[in-house]
């Protein structure tokens, strides 16, 4: 989140306003969707979903 300069509030729009949902290998949901006119992936933890483990940005 830093590295992108994304605040908590705008993550959570995020993952609201998700594109697509899918799962890594761990079965961790990955959260697809845009903020700013980028697109980010957030990775969240499975066990707990308050708990955002990363955040990338994402190219076509």
């Amino acid at each position: 989140m830093r590295l992108y300069k994304l605040t908590e509030p705008e993550v959570a729009w995020i993952l609201a306003h998700s594109l697509r949902l899918e799962r890594d290998p761990k079965g961790n949901p990955l959260y697809f969707g845009r903020h700013r006119g980028q697109l980010f992936r957030v990775v969240v933890a499975r066990d707990d979903p308050d708990y955002v483990i990363t955040v990338h940005e994402r190219r076509r």
